[in-house]
């Protein structure tokens, strides 16, 4: 009836109204209420207000607008010859059910407070909005308090952001043109900002003693509609990353630029103890396509910072391309190894002098001819390690070992032989091979008794699994002793051969075979027994739980 018909509205209406006067200048009063309720793509559960009708336009008094629980309160008024004035103000409103929220690849919570206002008209429209989120989370990752100006003068917005917390600080200031092509004039400013939470909120598997603190700026110039027509310079002055207890540090500004669909990295260089690593390349956007070099000297150090609970040293010398599709680029190059070191948190010995060249390729990196040391024994790897886009994909790995002096049980240590292969991938792999234990010798102590019965109880495991596992590894191993198992402690003597199974997991093994003893002697109660024969057999499928027939 007035012709103002662009409102992006829906929802279902109910009210009443009392109209009289001119058809084109009506007065009146009324009430009403719009239930499930869409307005610019935003979904609310009602909004409620009361009307007035003035003649030259309509009134909308003590509107009250509900949505996630939140709450917002205002009025407009809205000329019949295409003017506008309003003010609303919203509290506590969830940020996670908001549309532009939802399409986030990582969930977002916290909650919006805002106040908007302005007048002008349809045709070249005037308000303003500041928000506020006072604590936001990006997964777990708190991102602090969020603060944001926006100002809308006819087809020009400008914008002002900052986001705070103790590890946070970044401002965006500049303006944005609400034309088809978007034409954008943006710097973004980073202060001593903590990175590793946020690119852990986008990959989990980051190590959890890895931090980088950043500070930089980026400026945005051109056509946010049209890549082709944008501009985007990145400099990071300082860039401090620290890997358990190993650190590195730009030593220049790094320089990356987008310019025509191209983001060239001109200028990286990382250095710390023992590293310098280069980097330089593009990458096409157009087409989806990588081509990067990075070359240099690196401490194995780094490794700390990717794969989490594991401690790393050593020389790497690396030349290394990505070049091909962005989210699966081939990989070429060397990474020459020199007296490196590996320990994981969980494992009992140390993988040292680590030495040999990684080949890598199309498919992944090959391992042969990579030696090392393990519990003083020497080791030879083979196979290779496929990738998956950036990470680890198929894992097939071989490991000979000789003359290695592994402590496989508590109060044991064994000079063992392996033969092993490591297969799957690093969420789901499996261990298998053939140990051949040369000589193993146990000298703990049994329990406060000191009796026999205490080699049955003292190393059982316990029926129910860790909650979370430690190493996700399956066990299929066959162990055998040719009469090189003994026993020497103060309650008991003996020698023995084994054939067993290891089976399970990593953090719940199982045990399976028989172990038969030839001859030993054993203290019980002060007396002293001579063995003439033993038998020590593991069949129980839920723990390890050794089943004795002694005479």
């Amino acid at each position: 009836a007035f012709t103002l018909d662009e409102y992006n509205l829906d929802g279902t209406l109910s009210g009443e109204f009392d109209i009289n006067g001119k058809y084109l200048a009506p007065s009146g009063l009324g009430k009403m209420e719009i239930t499930d309720g869409v307005a610019y793509g935003e979904p609310f559960e009602s909004v409620t207000a009361g009307v007035r009708l003035e003649g030259e336009g309509a009134r909308l008094e003590n509107i009250q607008a509900l949505k996630g629980g939140g709450r917002g309160t205002g009025a407009v008024f809205v000329g019949w010859n295409g003017t506008y004035s309003f003010n609303f103000h919203a509290r506590s409103i969830p940020v996670e059910p908001l549309a532009a929220v939802k399409k986030s690849p990582r969930p977002i919570a916290g909650l919006l407070d805002f106040n908007a206002g302005g007048s002008g008209t349809f045709d070249s429209p005037r308000y303003d909005v500041r928000g506020t989120v006072p604590d936001l989370f990006v997964a777990d990752e708190g991102i602090g308090q969020i603060v944001g100006n926006l100002s809308i003068d006819n087809e020009l917005m400008t914008v002002r952001l900052e986001a705070a917390s103790p590890r946070l600080a970044v401002s965006a200031s500049g303006r944005i043109a609400l034309t088809p092509e978007l034409d954008t004039e943006l710097t973004i400013n980073v202060s001593d900002t903590s990175l590793d939470p946020y690119v852990r909120a986008f990959q989990p598997q980051l190590s959890p003693y890895t931090t980088a603190v950043a500070s930089g700026s980026i400026r945005v110039v051109g056509e946010l509609a049209n890549v082709d027509h944008l501009l985007v310079d990145a400099s990071v002055e300082r860039l401090d990353v620290r890997l358990f207890d190993y650190a590195l540090r730009n030593a220049r500004p790094i320089k990356i630029a987008l310019d025509r669909n191209m983001v060239r990295v001109t200028d990286m260089r990382i250095v710390g103890q023992d590293t310098q690593l280069d980097v330089t390349g593009v990458v096409n956007l157009h087409d989806s396509r990588i081509a990067i070099r990075t070359t240099g000297d690196a401490n194995l150090a780094v490794l700390q910072g990717f794969v989490a609970n594991v401690r790393s040293s050593g020389m790497a010398a690396l030349s290394a391309t990505f070049e091909g599709p962005l989210d699966d680029p081939a990989l070429s190059g060397t990474l020459d190894i020199t007296d490196g070191r590996i320990r994981h948190f969980a494992l009992p010995h140390a993988l040292e002098n680590i030495s040999g060249a990684l080949q890598f390729d199309t498919r992944g990196v090959t391992l042969n001819g990579l030696t090392g040391r393990l519990a003083r024994g020497d080791v030879k790897f083979g196979g290779r390690i496929d990738k998956q886009g950036y990470l680890p994909g198929r894992l097939d790995i071989t490991m000979a070992g000789k003359g290695m002096r592994l402590r496989l049980v508590e109060g044991m240590q064994s000079l063992v032989d392996a033969d092993l292969s490591l297969q799957g991938t690093m969420e789901s792999a499996s261990l298998s091979g053939r140990v051949t234990r040369n000589g193993a010798v146990y000298a703990r102590p049994f329990g406060s008794s000191g009796g026999l019965l205490d080699l049955a109880t003292s190393e059982a495991t316990p029926a129910t699994a860790p909650a979370e596992p430690t190493i996700p590894l399956r066990y299929d191993i066959r162990i055998t002793a040719p009469q090189t198992l003994q026993v020497r402690n103060s309650s008991l003597r003996l020698t023995a051969s084994a054939d067993l199974q290891l089976q399970g997991t990593f953090d719940r093994p199982l045990l399976f075979g028989r172990a038969e003893a030839t001859r030993g002697e054993f203290l019980f109660e002060g007396r002293r027994y001579l063995l003439t024969r033993a038998s020590v057999d593991f069949n129980n499928p839920t723990k390890i739980e050794p089943f004795f027939d002694v005479e």
